[in-house]
């Protein structure tokens, strides 16, 4: 990613980047949600895009941590008890941001193809995830929405120190490890990660 820029910054379209249209679609959704994002690299470039009533937090040590600990801050300044959430690198559809009022947990899928092979997938049970993984199907699209224990956990996991270097997908199985759960919900819309300039012609 730092040999081509931040993808958040990335145009979709003509002076529009994909962190704007992330917020836009997110407040054209839900009007009354509260939007946090976290910064590492590029921090100052993210800046001068963000709207004035975006909350941010910045992991100052991000080159030597992992995203858990970008998650972590995130949810210790949270205000609401219901939190999705969304990977920076992310096009997705308004169809994707469906059912964040639920009170249960889940981990969005792609059943579709669209996220590459190599990520991250799960293995389900019963109605449950039971772990994420690389080298599995369905692959993880990269949206979780946690609340009432998994929320807990979440937050209490991100506590410890020893979890600052745990990658998003490790920090979901400790939660599901310690008891919470997630239920898998289905992607049937294009989603489309950014991990290139190339990516930019799916959309």
């Amino acid at each position: 990613m730092r040999t081509v820029g931040n993808r958040a910054l990335f145009e979709i379209r003509p002076d529009y980047t994909l962190l704007q249209y992330q917020i836009d679609t997110l407040k054209e959704s839900y009007p009354n949600s509260e939007i946090i994002v976290s910064l590492g690299f590029e921090k100052d470039r993210i800046l001068k895009h963000l709207p004035h009533n975006i909350k941010c937090v910045e992991d100052a040590d991000y080159e030597n941590n992992g995203t858990a600990r970008a998650i972590g801050l995130s949810l210790r300044v949270a205000s609401f008890s219901r939190v999705a959430v969304i990977y920076g690198d992310l096009y997705f559809q308004p169809s994707h941001l469906e059912y964040f009022h639920r009170d249960k947990s889940f981990l969005l899928l792609d059943l579709q193809g669209f996220i590459s092979p190599d990520k991250i997938g799960v293995t389900e049970d019963k109605g449950r995830i039971q772990h994420l993984a690389y080298g599995i199907s369905p692959k993880f699209a990269q949206i979780a929405y946690i609340t009432g224990l998994e929320l807990e956990l979440a937050k209490r996991l991100m506590i410890d120190a020893r979890n600052q270097k745990l990658l998003g997908h490790e920090l979901w199985n400790k939660v599901i490890n310690q008891g919470g759960q997630f239920e898998p919900r289905y992607n049937q819309e294009r989603i489309i990660e950014i991990s290139e300039y190339k990516d930019l012609n799916r959309i």
